[in-house]
């Protein structure tokens, strides 16, 4: 059973409208994130970035969507401290990586930017946190 935050959100996620999801910790914002990046990318062929702040979060989320590879979905993770365009994210559905990470691929122009079809910020409040 959904929370009610996620139900609000859900029909609007589905109909791939931009969202903002501001609830409380353990309210469900990650599943809304998953569902959005699953329904999309089974719809319309693409990518999805999910961007964390921390290398351990990176880590947990990829580690959670790796479920969907069943799905048939390649998920990678990228939190190298290297500044590139790490080519071989392109064989990747769904990239997990950290803010840093995100900056240095988009300042690299990495050539699969144009197919990302969902953006996740994850924890957006800790970006650029010291």
């Amino acid at each position: 059973e959904l929370y009610p935050p996620q139900a609000k959100a859900l029909p609007h996620v589905l109909n791939g409208k931009n969202m903002v999801l501001s609830i409380p910790t353990a309210s469900g914002k990650s599943l809304v994130a998953y569902i959005a990046i699953v329904h999309r990318l089974i719809n319309e062929p693409g990518k999805a970035l999910y961007v964390v702040p921390l290398k351990a979060l990176a880590r947990e989320k990829y580690e959670e969507l790796k479920l969907f590879e069943k799905l048939g979905l390649k998920v990678g993770i990228s939190t190298g401290d290297l500044d590139d365009s790490d080519p071989r994210l392109s064989r990747y559905d769904i990239i997990v990586c950290t803010s840093e990470k995100a900056d240095s691929l988009l300042r690299h122009g990495v050539t699969w930017v144009d197919k990302v079809r969902v953006l996740v910020i994850d924890e957006v409040h800790l970006i650029n946190d010291p």
